[in-house]
């Protein structure tokens, strides 16, 4: 026998119990859209969550060095920066051997007393940008009116800086608007460019204005030229762990003293937030692959009830010379044609239904192509060893016997 002579078979037993047919068809759908709807889900919550805590900052890392003065709290420990001497170069060398990050910023931070255009003084938190361009990228910094520190106001020394809207520079500069105006610090007078919303980053600070400046300059009127700290950041959430690891290397290979510096990072919140996300998406397909097991089931019982019906059938074919091989494709290829109808239409539901649902519930809509091959793989497979049993049970059917039945 060919190939199209078993498909045309099959395709007339199939047919010649059109409910019983819909019903297999039906559970092996079901089914499959389960499994993948299970995975779609899975990746939007994650992806979701993702982007949720990067909002958070949860994909930064900084580092800065050690400290080891005696009679500082533990505490106090994050609050306290050690002048840390970096270079671009040395910023290059990181960017090179970490794969995993996209972005180094380092940076130097200091209170200073200031007089602000209400010739009155204020405590500020002085920000200094080895590399603004970077920084913006970091802190996610929205630019509400002016412009941002350059890379070239950094070459410069430009004494320029850009100030956080809060009500402290309301405090300062009043409700009007600031740009073009000046903060002083000691003798030196610094043009306001910009204005940036309120950012979540407390810098060790909290409470005080953040203002921004080129770290060349504030450098000079601190009178130091080491930074406090680099901030870097990760490209993918879940690769944070990594990068930490990634970053501790570098920085030993680059400075030596794996206890020089102290690298801050979120990694146990990520890895937290992974596995209960991996454990609700595993728990959500192990239930969807039961639902395709019960499918797996309706179509071994069509099986069962077409062998049963085809008995003389299968008596007279295999008294002509049908081989047992010939008699167990044709009831095999039967239970994988409604495994592959079902596994198709279960793809097409799921990618509709759960796609749609997603996007109004406003989370990411990710349908990977290896989820679609996995699930529509998984229904064939139950189609294969739903319809085994019985077709070998057919192919195993004495011609005599088979003739006698009914």
């Amino acid at each position: 026998m060919y190939f199209n002579d078993y498909l045309e078979l099959s395709w007339g037993s199939i047919t010649l119990n059109k409910l019983r047919t819909f019903l297999s068809i039906l559970g092996i759908a079901i089914g499959t859209a389960a499994v993948l709807s299970g995975i779609i889900l899975g990746i939007g919550n994650r992806e979701s969550i993702m982007q949720k805590l990067g909002g958070f900052g949860v994909n930064n890392l900084w580092f800065y060095t050690n400290v080891e003065e005696k009679g500082i709290q533990p505490e106090q420990m994050t609050l306290t920066y050690r002048p840390l001497s970096i270079t671009r170069e040395d910023v290059d060398f990181i960017r090179r051997n970490v794969s995993t990050i996209s972005e180094v910023a380092p940076f130097l931070i200091s209170p200073v007393f200031l007089r602000g255009a209400d010739g009155k003084y204020h405590t500020i938190k002085a920000l200094g940008l080895m590399l603004p361009d970077s920084s913006l990228k970091i802190y996610r910094i929205k630019l509400l009116e002016g412009r941002f520190i350059s890379d070239l106001d950094q070459q410069l020394k430009e004494k320029v800086c850009v100030i956080e809207r809060s009500r402290f520079s309301d405090e300062i500069f009043g409700v009007g608007d600031p740009i073009g105006k000046y903060l002083e610090i000691g003798q030196t007078r610094f043009r306001v460019i910009g204005l940036v919303n309120t950012l979540i980053y407390s810098f060790g600070y909290p409470e005080l204005l953040i203002a921004f400046f080129p770290a060349s300059s504030l450098q000079e009127v601190v009178g130091t030229k080491d930074f406090s700290a680099v901030n870097v950041l990760v490209k993918n959430i879940p690769d944070v762990p990594r990068a930490a690891d990634q970053l501790k290397k570098a920085l030993i290979k680059r400075f030596g003293l794996p206890s020089k510096f102290v690298i801050t990072e979120y990694s146990g919140y990520v890895n937290t937030a992974l596995d209960i996300l991996n454990t609700l998406t595993f728990s959500i397909i192990g239930i969807a692959i039961i639902s395709l097991t019960v499918g797996g089931i309706g179509i071994m019982n069509i099986i069962f009830d077409a062998v049963a019906e085809r008995t003389r059938e299968i008596g007279v074919i295999k008294a002509l010379g049908a081989r047992k091989r010939e008699v167990l494709f044709l009831f095999l290829i039967e239970s994988i044609v409604l495994a592959v109808i079902g596994g198709a239409l279960g793809v097409i539901l799921s990618v509709t239904v759960t796609k749609t649902a997603i996007c109004l519930a406003g989370l990411p809509c990710i349908v990977p192509l290896w989820a679609v091959v996995l699930s529509f793989s998984l229904s064939v497979l139950i189609g294969i060893a739903s319809g085994s049993y019985p077709a070998r049970r057919a192919a195993e059917l004495d011609p005599v016997e088979a003739l006698r039945y009914g």
